[in-house]
């Protein structure tokens, strides 16, 4: 048996139970990736329904300042798809908190509170 022989069959013997760990180690960090990628989608997600919370309150408390009832703020907030939670009167100022239902339950409802008079 040569030396280039032996050298071949020892060193095929040597690496030959790390052979897949390349595979395994690929598919870990792409798992790692994709629950990073769906994590920040999320995040983005909610940052974006906290801004549209504040422009909702934002101008329910303005419509509600100008006309003087709480009814107009309501149908503001529907018509942002949101909800509101509460419209009151302090002095000559409205104080309005509505509320953004998310579609999934791992992130909690967005909500937003305004004042607006004159």
């Amino acid at each position: 048996m040569s030396v280039v022989t032996s050298f071949r069959s020892d060193l095929g013997s040597d690496f030959g139970s790390d052979r897949g760990a390349v595979s395994v180690l690929s598919i870990a960090l792409i798992a790692i990736a994709l629950s990073l990628l769906t994590l920040g989608g999320a995040v983005g997600a909610w940052t974006l329904d906290r801004a549209q919370a504040g422009m909702v309150a934002d101008l329910a408390a303005l419509a509600a300042s100008r006309s003087g009832s709480c009814g107009l703020a309501d149908h503001v907030a529907e018509l942002h798809s949101a909800l509101l939670v509460e419209c009151s009167t302090i002095g000559p100022d409205v104080v309005v908190e509505v509320r953004i239902p998310r579609p999934n339950r791992w992130l909690p409802d967005v909500t937003h509170r305004s004042r607006a008079g004159y």
